[in-house]
């Protein structure tokens, strides 16, 4: 990802030197610690083979699912009882359930941009680009699941409770996500994949220009061409259309004069 002028771009880097392999004290006392004790639950509950990268501070598993950790690291720490949070949270991992009132399905709830919608069109502020779409999600105890619009209806949730619940619960993640290495440099030091999302929900006013190339996203706060095929090149495929787009005040618009990272 690429902010300010004349252009920045976002890496994906580690979040700090790796832990000892078991982190030590209870699942409230820290995130490694939390982790440690949520790869055992998925372990118990015949989900093997997943592992905690405290670099990146993602957790992996080989069925592909994903594990927002440092979500739930949010939630243990905002709440009045940690350790009875974290007990909690480690007792659903074994089933997942999505909660029936908004109250406690607000902490979970995430948006992520996606290329399809989920049952119907999200109607949600901000807007993004023709062909893509807002998806509902939550990122539960065993892992993140989307959301239909029938459960969106069951909670009275309107699209401005959405973006706000999915505005708060990213900014709980780390209110500073983006960590400045200099004055043209910066770094995205989460890891969770909600970069993108991150700068899209962020205030109206800011000029992001989108590039999507094949199936994936990248966002920018600045339309500098050199600085988006910088970002496209490494994410073109062999063959991959590349679609620029930029937002103003008359909202996205597509740029005749694409960039086209070139190919090795």
């Amino acid at each position: 990802m690429i902010t300010a002028e004349p252009w920045l771009l976002l890496l994906a880097c580690g979040a700090g030197p790796a832990p000892p392999q078991h982190a030590p004290g209870g699942p409230a006392d820290s995130l490694d610690a939390l982790a440690d004790a949520y790869v055992a639950a998925l372990s118990q509950a015949e989900r093997t083979g997943c592992t905690w990268a405290h670099d990146s501070g993602t957790l992996r598993c080989p069925d592909g699912s994903r594990h927002d950790l440092r979500g739930m690291w949010a939630v243990v720490q905002a709440d009045p009882d940690p350790p009875a949070r974290a007990t909690a949270i480690l007792a659903a991992v074994a089933s997942p359930t999505l909660p029936r009132d908004w109250a406690t399905a607000r902490p979970w709830i995430r948006l992520r941009v996606c290329d399809a919608p989920l049952g119907a069109d999200w109607p949600l502020h901000p807007d993004v680009p023709d062909g893509l779409h807002w998806c509902v999600e939550a990122a539960l105890p065993g892992g993140t699941s989307p959301v239909a619009p029938t459960w969106v209806a069951a909670w009275g949730a309107d699209r401005s409770t959405l973006t706000r619940a999915a505005t708060d619960n990213l900014r709980a993640i780390d209110p500073e996500p983006f960590w400045p290495l200099s004055d043209t440099a910066a770094r995205a030091r989460v890891g969770d994949g909600q970069d993108a999302d991150r700068l899209l929900l962020a205030p109206q006013g800011r000029d992001h220009a989108v590039l999507v190339v094949g199936g994936s996203l990248a966002v920018a706060d600045t339309p500098d061409d050199p600085a988006l095929q910088a970002l496209a090149t490494p994410l073109q495929a062999e063959g991959a259309t590349v679609r620029r787009l930029t937002r103003d005040a008359r909202g996205w618009r597509e740029r005749e004069s694409a960039a086209t990272p070139a190919r090795e």
